[in-house]
């Protein structure tokens, strides 16, 4: 399972400028630690946190509500991410979350944006010496930020290696998720160029997915409530619609089933890991279908007050249901004769119409 790596330094000693590095994933098994860091961070002295982005390839609602709550109406100190991932960036977009916080392609920019505040004041205070140089007084040097130089990363695609599983060579294009084109088994490469079999994980326990291509595909799975599985579910979704939907639609379907797990496992199954959440699963080339049931308290109510009335950038809270109605063309939520809660989701592939 990819962990979730944290780190604070300040730039170059000057604690005015903290830098704040996340990578990995972020999930309901970890959101803890990352709140944690987050408030850590936010306490610290320094006036301006840059937040370097760089391989965090994962965060659920859970994680963008503890980031938003923290850093709307943020007076104390200025907020700059960088060097995001677009998956990350478009939830980020997604939330209107972008319009509250500086973003920069880099790290380079975003310590230049500091520079520039810091400069401006200088300039004004150079023209209000030459406005009195016939006196002879000497002009200070103005003090300027030094900003270290990053060295680009180099051009690894496309790439060529050998899959894991056939020991064949597969050609990646650029970084995501792929069916090798011999052995069938799905690979997720990362910007680095870091191959990942993510489909050995859920053997033997859930199935693989068939070889022939446009096969339907009828599962139905049960599994302990426990945070610790949600990487597993999410690339098991994936492995299964890799091959006829868009990389960008396979993200969205594992984020949104995240969701909805994330939901029964905190809300109604209250992290007991006795409870079972099932999964029904019906996949086509055309269309993508998932019901997520919880055996536990029902929370119908509360999911549709979410959707009707989310308040996500104060609170943090309504998030997962927002990206529910912005990724899917269908999203039913129903409350179960045992007392729990089935939500349904259903996508249209726009590639097959």
């Amino acid at each position: 399972m990819k962990t979730l790596t944290v780190k604070f330094d300040y730039h170059a000693g000057d604690k005015n400028i903290g830098i704040a590095q996340i990578s990995g994933e972020v999930d309901l098994s970890n959101v803890d630690r990352f709140s944690e860091f987050l408030d850590e961070t936010l306490a610290r002295s320094c006036s301006i946190v840059i937040f370097v982005m760089k391989g965090l390839t994962y965060m659920n609602s859970t994680g963008f509500g503890a980031l938003s709550s923290r850093i709307v109406d943020q007076e104390e100190k200025r907020i700059i991410f960088c060097k995001l991932e677009k998956n990350f960036r478009d939830t980020l977009t997604m939330f209107g979350l972008d319009s509250v916080c500086q973003i920069e392609s880099n790290l380079e920019d975003a310590l230049a944006s500091t520079s520039k505040i810091s400069l401006g004041h200088h300039s004004e205070t150079q023209d209000d010496l030459l406005a009195v140089s016939s006196q002879n007084i000497a002009k200070p040097k103005v003090p300027t930020l030094t900003i270290p130089k990053i060295q680009e990363a180099k051009q690894l695609f496309p790439l060529i290696k050998h899959c894991p599983s056939c020991k064949k060579q597969v050609k990646f294009r650029k970084p995501g998720h792929y069916k090798c084109p011999h052995c069938s088994v799905i690979h997720y490469v990362d910007q680095d160029g870091a191959l990942r079999l993510i489909s050995e994980p859920l053997k033997p326990s859930l199935p693989m997915a068939p070889l022939k291509h446009g096969q339907p595909n009828r599962i139905e799975i049960s599994l302990p409530s426990d945070p610790n599985h949600l990487k597993k579910i999410r690339d098991f979704i994936i492995s299964f619609t890799v091959e006829d939907f868009s990389e960008d639609d396979c993200s969205n379907f594992a984020m949104v089933v995240d969701e909805a797990c994330s939901n029964a496992i905190e809300h109604a199954h209250s992290f007991d890991h006795n409870r079972l959440l099932r999964l029904s699963l019906y996949i086509t080339a055309e269309k993508f279908s998932i019901t997520i049931t919880d055996s536990g308290k029902n929370t119908y109510r509360e999911g549709l007050g979410e959707i009707q009335k989310p308040n996500f950038k104060q609170t943090g809270r309504g998030m997962g249901f927002l990206l529910m109605r912005k990724m899917m063309d269908q999203v039913e939520i129903k409350k179960t004769p045992q007392g729990g809660t089935s939500v349904t989701l259903i996508k249209i592939n726009q590639k097959k119409k």
